[in-house]
């Protein structure tokens, strides 16, 4: 007959070597985990860096567009002015003079309406263009990173 103290050794033997096992299943998961971790960080440093410079190309791309607008405004200012100007000295006198001005102004309201019409556009144009950017680069990855964890659940069920 076996002694009940060798019994509860050996019991207390397995639990230790089935704790041992455990443990070391944890340490290969966290391991795994972090080397995950890892690459997934990786891989979002390069999504980041590429957002970065696709970002920055859609700000100059704007910057040069704004550019254009304001010397197209600058144009129409001086073209305004200078048009204006021609019409009193082409017809002195101040029975002329309300008529000149109502003209001028109008130019004026016309063409700082196409200046904001073109700068609006231009803002939503380049949040559009933003915007896809964020998506598109970032979709993929987070899509991996589900699917990574989405594994890993499966794994431990």
């Amino acid at each position: 007959m076996s002694d009940p103290a060798d019994s509860r050794l050996t019991a207390f033997q397995k639990d230790v070597e089935a704790l041992a096992h455990d443990v070391e299943e944890l340490a290969q998961d966290f391991n795994e985990d972090s080397r995950l971790m890892g690459e997934e960080m990786m891989g979002a440093e390069i999504l980041a860096t590429r957002e970065l410079i696709e970002n920055l190309g859609i700000v100059w791309e704007s910057l040069e567009t704004m550019n254009d607008i304001c010397v197209r405004q600058l144009n129409h200012l001086a073209t305004d002015h200078a048009t204006s100007i021609r019409e009193l000295f082409a017809h002195p006198g101040l029975e002329q003079l309300p008529g000149v001005v109502a003209a001028h102004c109008q130019r004026r309201i016309e063409h700082i309406a196409e200046g904001v019409s073109e700068v609006s556009q231009l803002v939503v144009k380049s949040s559009d263009n933003a915007a896809n950017v964020l998506f598109s680069l970032w979709k993929p990855f987070f899509g991996v990173i589900n699917l990574d964890w989405q594994g890993k659940q499966k794994a431990n069920r």
